[in-house]
C-alpha cells in the first residue's frame, strides 16, 4: 500500500501499481494477513457504524478513524505492537525508544494518508453535497 498507492495516483494507467493494490486488498479482505491468529482490531467494526451514518466509503472511513484509534490505544501494554509496526513498515531505527517509535509511526500513518495520498481528514454528514 505504502509503495503502490502513490504510484497509482501519479500514474493512473500503471498496471503494476494497480494490480498490486488489488492483490493486497484481496489479502486483507480474505483474512490471510491474520496468519491464523485472532485479531482485535476494534477500529474496523467501528468504521462500519460510521459509514452507515455518514455514507462514506469504507476505506476512507478507516483512513480517518485508524490514526485516532492508534493514538487512543497506544499505552505501555500496546507499545510493542506499534514499535514493531514502526520498525517493520516504516523502517524506523530499532534502537530508538519504543514509545518514540510508536508515536512517530502514527504520525507517519497520518502523513501518508492525509498528505501523500491527499485523503480527507474529517467526516461530514453531507459528504457528497
Amino acid at each position: 500500500m505504502i509503495k503502490y498507492a502513490p504510484i497509482a495516483l501519479a500514474e493512473p494507467d500503471n498496471y503494476e501499481a494497480r494490480a498490486n493494490l488489488m492483490w493486497i486488498s484481496s489479502w486483507a479482505i480474505n483474512g490471510y494477513i491474520n496468519g491464523g491468529k485472532s485479531q482485535a482490531w476494534s477500529c474496523h467494526p467501528m468504521e462500519h457504524e460510521l459509514s452507515a451514518i455518514y455514507d462514506i466509503i469504507h476505506g476512507l472511513g478507516l483512513a480517518i478513524l485508524t490514526p485516532h484509534w492508534m493514538e487512543y490505544t497506544l499505552d505501555e501494554t500496546t507499545v510493542s505492537k506499534f514499535y514493531q509496526f514502526g520498525t517493520n513498515v516504516f523502517g524506523m531505527d530499532n534502537r530508538m525508544e519504543p514509545m518514540e517509535v510508536a508515536k512517530r509511526s502514527i504520525g507517519l500513518v497520518k502523513d501518508f494518508l492525509f498528505t501523500k495520498l491527499g485523503l480527507k481528514k474529517h467526516i461530514y454528514r453531507n459528504w457528497y453535497r
